[in-house]
């Protein structure tokens, strides 16, 4: 009897874990580390976004992970979005800089910093690339470990 019940406590907490775990609204997550937590205007940071087997409506969310002593409010970045080799959008964002506490890490915080208002409609089987670089006079930018974008199907996709 007691292993019975061990058994239903562990298939229990597995399809918990499970059902935590899933994100089916996220696409695509990734982060690059910055060397030293330097971020010079000069260095590109590109991110390719795997092509999708159909067309879909997308969010665009870009993410800085700082130490705790970062002391910018906000950081003026410069985006490009490329569809294959052609850029389909660029633009400075002022992006402000805000903690989100359910995401605190022991040295760093987690800070939201971008998301378009409407969703960007990715064509199957196109490759985009995300291309970031900063546009602070102060340069370079410390205390920056890495940035990274996440990539979510916007509420209209899921069908």
């Amino acid at each position: 009897m007691k292993k019975v019940r061990t058994l239903y406590i562990y298939v229990c907490m597995l399809g918990l874990a499970t059902l935590i775990g899933c994100q089916d609204n996220l696409y695509h997550s990734s982060f690059q580390d910055l060397p030293q937590q330097r971020w010079d205007n000069q260095d590109t940071i590109s991110f390719s976004i795997p092509p999708s087997e159909e067309d879909l409506d997308v969010f665009f969310t870009l993410a800085l992970r700082t130490s705790s002593s970062f002391k910018y409010k906000d950081v003026v970045m410069c985006i490009d979005l490329l569809e294959g080799d052609s850029i389909i959008y660029s633009a400075p964002l002022d992006v402000l800089i805000s903690d989100n506490t359910r995401q605190t890490h022991s040295d760093f915080m987690y800070h939201e910093c971008y998301s378009p208002r409407h969703p960007l409609r990715m064509k199957s089987q196109v490759s985009y690339t995300v291309r970031l670089t900063h546009a602070m006079r102060l340069n370079p930018l410390e205390r920056i470990s890495s940035v990274g974008v996440f990539v979510e199907k916007s509420d209209s996709a899921k069908r």
